[in-house]
């Protein structure tokens, strides 16, 4: 059974009232008010673009799962459709069957973002109603990361720039403590890339026939010579509003793929202005960490622990099972996903919501 609010013309006051399993199932199966109705609403005007039937089949059940719980009518709810319309776009993760909780975040937000960009146009037209925070995914979950590759011969640097949504930390490293901060900046040294194993451009071999050429230009010889030493370093450009990070607890040994069950410090308070070219001041607060319980990949089970502003406490999510939790109990977990939200985008994201009624927590 859930509760859900009523109200009363006599007294303005939230009550509530019991509802049965069934009744709340209805209530999920009917069309919510959000992209799916306002889509239906809009054919029947051709001054407002709509996209296609089945085009944001992810994005409208993100839509229909925020705004149900920002309007605060019950206390409890399922996954029930967001699964089932997970299942249905990715197939490979269907049943219940062990899954890497990372790969499976990737592939839904990847996803959502080509769902997005298949409606570029009408996501910059004004007649797109759609929640901020599905409509500036790519800019609140991924930043900008620079990669430069020097060749260890000619000194030619070769830089170049991808967006990232996590950043996969090394747990297998040498003279490293096993907390975030320096796990970063081992993230952010130069690399040496071993041997003569890049191509560069720099180092191009001259043509043959030419005045600076003396021998013949065969695929090999020019092969040879152009493959050089180099190192290779990563910076980070810009920062997501939502800061993600892998601990790679998970290698290969053999055939099999082991667990690295170590703990790894972390803070409650990251500040990134050490890890950035500009320096400007960016301060993160954890929101969120996974952790997986169990030795190996094939096998365990996954809990989230997240912080709730509604009650000023941390929660554990266990399956069907929500409880407080102490907050000194995070800094001890053994993370294996960790959420930081800039506290920026989380003052303003405060602000946005705080007229939208808290879900209660009962």
């Amino acid at each position: 059974q859930t509760t859900r609010p009523t109200r009363t013309s006599s007294n303005l006051r939230t009550s509530f009232q019991r509802q049965t399993t069934g009744q709340w199932y209805e209530h999920m199966e009917a069309p919510q008010e959000g992209l799916s109705r306002r889509r239906h609403r809009a054919a029947a005007e051709p001054a407002s673009p709509t996209p296609p039937d089945g085009q944001l089949q992810l994005t409208e059940q993100l839509e229909s799962w925020l705004r149900i719980a920002w309007k605060g009518k019950f206390a409890v709810m399922s996954p029930k459709l967001l699964l089932s319309t997970v299942w249905r776009l990715l197939p490979h993760f269907r049943g219940f069957k062990q899954q890497d909780t990372h790969e499976a975040l990737v592939a839904i937000e990847d996803e959502w973002q080509n769902e997005l960009a298949a409606i570029k146009d009408l996501l910059d037209s004004a007649s797109m109603d759609m929640p901020r925070v599905l409509r500036d995914c790519d800019r609140i979950f991924h930043g900008l990361l620079e990669s430069t590759v020097i060749c260890g011969a000619c000194q030619h640097a070769s830089v170049t720039c991808q967006t990232y949504g996590y950043i996969a930390l090394e747990l297998e490293t040498d003279n490293v403590p096993f907390v975030l901060g320096p796990l970063l900046e081992h993230f952010l040294l130069p690399e040496d890339l071993g041997g003569n194993v890049y191509h560069c451009s720099g180092c191009s071999l001259p043509q043959a026939g030419s005045r600076r050429s003396r021998r013949p230009s065969t695929s090999a010889n020019r092969m040879e010579a152009v493959l050089r030493p180099a190192t290779k370093q990563l910076a980070l450009k810009t920062l997501p509003q939502v800061l993600k990070f892998q601990l790679k607890r998970f290698h290969w040994q053999g055939r099999d793929r082991a667990k690295i069950s170590k703990h790894v410090g972390f803070e409650f308070e990251l500040v990134m202005n050490h890890y950035m070219e500009s320096g400007a001041s960016e301060v993160y607060d954890l929101a969120a960490v996974i952790v997986h319980e169990g030795q190996s990949m094939s096998g365990g089970h996954y809990k989230c622990y997240a912080y709730n502003p509604a009650i000023g406490s941390w929660v554990v999510k266990n399956d069907a099972r929500v409880s407080a939790v102490e907050q000194h109990e995070i800094l001890g977990l053994e993370a294996y996903l960790l959420f930081y939200v800039h506290r920026r985008a989380t003052l303003a994201a405060r602000q946005e919501l705080v007229s939208m009624p808290s879900t209660p927590v009962h």
